[in-house]
Order: structure tokens, then sequence, then C-alpha cells
């Protein structure tokens, strides 16, 4: 597998208000880890004999604005940290991710009374490369692991969350990430992400979330050799959460994604898990205050 080391770029948020407000900012701050640290050929568990490992440390920044009724844009840039080991050696790699831009539609907008009624989010954004180039673990099933893509990529993604009840809630959730250039060094594959899940909020201030999220990734190609054996696969992830509301506009959730079900072309290096911290605060509409 070739993880996009600076983040999921699948927006899966439940539980916000079901008034759409205009005119709000709102910062968002997360930080996510990754081990990898065993080997797969196919499905199953391969030999690791050079003590092949990966930890992976993500700090995400973001900000994003809600302009009209229902339309949101937004930007992110992520700072990578990888610590790759083999063979006994350790590097430290370090640098910036893709700066991404968004525009997001929300119909929930147009309705904010009919709970009963399923809204739906469709996101368009694209990244820049402006993050480190492509760098591999040294050993004998090279991973293409990535600080930045390198490329120009384009983003589509729609989710849908029906909320009947102010308790409860139902989401699901479809993403595609494609290159649409190559790169110098390296081009990763598409990238295919889909996911069901569930939200219940046990209390005003504590909500828990739990979805079953599958992603396919297509080979790499690499400039003059072709497609690379040792990259792509398909990955299905058990993840939990849970969100905070401490107070009004401050959110802070966490999540642990567990692989359920590996397949990769090659040998490769796979997640162990991966864990999530985000904290938000959305400030009071602009409109208010003129």
């Amino acid at each position: 597998m070739s993880p996009n080391l600076p983040g999921r770029r699948v927006d899966t948020t439940t539980g916000e208000e079901a008034r759409f407000v205009p005119h709000r900012l709102r910062l968002s701050f997360g930080y996510s880890v990754t081990l990898l640290n065993r080997k797969r050929s196919g499905v199953d568990v391969a030999p690791n004999p050079l003590g092949e490992r990966v930890i992976g440390n993500t700090l995400l920044l973001g900000v994003d604005y809600d302009l009209l009724a229902g339309v949101s844009f937004g930007t992110s840039l992520p700072l990578g940290f990888l610590s790759v080991r083999s063979a006994g050696n350790t590097t430290q790699i370090t640098g910036l991710g893709d700066l991404d831009l968004w525009v997001r539609f929300d119909t929930k907008a147009f309705y904010p009374k009919r709970r009963w009624v399923p809204s739906f989010r469709l996101r368009l954004g694209a990244s820049f490369p402006t993050g480190k180039s492509v760098t591999s673990v040294a050993g004998e099933a090279s991973n293409q692991l990535t600080i930045g893509h390198g490329t120009y990529d384009l983003h589509l993604g729609l989710s849908i969350l029906w909320q009947p009840k102010p308790r409860w809630a139902l989401f699901g959730f479809l993403s595609w990430q494609r290159p649409l250039n190559e790169g110098r060094e390296l081009t990763l594959g598409q990238q295919l992400s889909y996911g069901l899940g569930g939200s219940l909020s046990a209390l005003e201030w504590l909500a828990f979330r739990l979805s079953i999220e599958a992603e396919h990734v297509f080979r790499s190609r690499e400039p003059g050799e072709g497609t690379l054996l040792n990259s792509g696969g398909d990955t299905i992830y058990a993840v939990p959460a849970i969100d905070f509301h401490p107070a009004r506009g401050l959110r802070i959730s966490i999540d642990g994604r567990v692989p359920a079900y590996q397949f990769v072309h090659g040998t490769q290096l796979v997640p162990r898990f991966v864990i999530s911290v985000g904290l938000s605060y959305r400030f009071a509409s602009f409109a208010r205050t003129r």
C-alpha cells in the first residue's frame, strides 16, 4: 500500500449543527500517527527479516468559511514526520505536504428543520505539489511513502447524512482521488474510498461513531519503469470514534482505524493502526456583528 500520510480527504463529519449559518469561519488542527511494521504478500503475512518499520506522524492545519447557504470553501496544509527503520538503521524525514483547496455544497441548508430528509454534501477539491518529494523504505519490498505526492491531484467526495432523531444518525460516503499529471520520480495510483456508519449522541456534549470504511489504491507508476509491482491494494477498516463538544463552536474528535482486511500487490509494509485527534473551533457568524 502507498499511504497518503497527509491524511484522509474524505468528509464524514456528523453531528454538526442542523441550521446552516453563513459567514462563519472555522479553524481546525489535526494530528495522526500511523504504524507500519507488518509485511503482506497478497492477503498473507510475509517475513520481515530486516525489521522494516515506518512511523508516520502528521499535523494538519485547516481553515474553512461558510460563504452562502449551503456553500463553503477551505484549505488545509499538512506537515509530515517519517521515522523509517530498516536493518537496524533509522532515518528521520520531515516536510510539508501538499496544499489542498476545496469547495463544498450542503443541501441541509435548504431544509434545516426536516430531520427525516437526508442531506447530501458534495466536495470538490484539488491539491498542489507543495510537499516533499517521494521517499522509499530500503529493503526487499520498497514502499512508496509520501509526505507530498509530487503531482496535482483532483478530489471528488460525496457524503450523505440521515438524522431522523436528534440523538442518532446514519451516514455514508464515497470519494475519489486522481493525479492530473505525471510526477518526476513517481506517480501514485488513484484512490477510491467509501464507507457506512452511524453516530449516537449520549449527551449534548458527547457522541460516539462507528463506521466500516474501504480503500482501494491503484498501482503506482515510475518514469521509464512503468507500473510498480509492490504498489496498490485494498484495505477495509473498522473505525470507532468519539466526539466532544465542551463549548459552543468547539469540537474535539478522536478516532482509530484498525485494518480488518488487507490485500496488496507484490509484497509491502501495511498499516497496523492509525490514530487521529482533531480540534476545531467555529466562530460566530460575522453577519451578526455587522
